[in-house]
């Protein structure tokens, strides 16, 4: 796992190079020391939704 400012920037940078125009706001919260019992390589992202994205 790499530094979560540098992870929480690149999104940030991802969302203004999409065309946000709006505030962006980027949580970054390390669950590990709180999911033991549960395998990294089990979790999946089940969706993102871009509300403001405009095509």
């Amino acid at each position: 796992m790499g530094d979560p400012q540098k992870g929480a920037d690149g999104i940030a940078k991802k969302a203004l190079d999409h065309g946000s125009t709006d505030n962006i706001t980027v949580v970054v919260i390390d669950l590990r020391e709180y999911t033991g019992a549960i395998r990294r390589n089990t979790m999946k992202i089940a969706a993102i939704t871009d509300y403001g994205a405009e095509e």
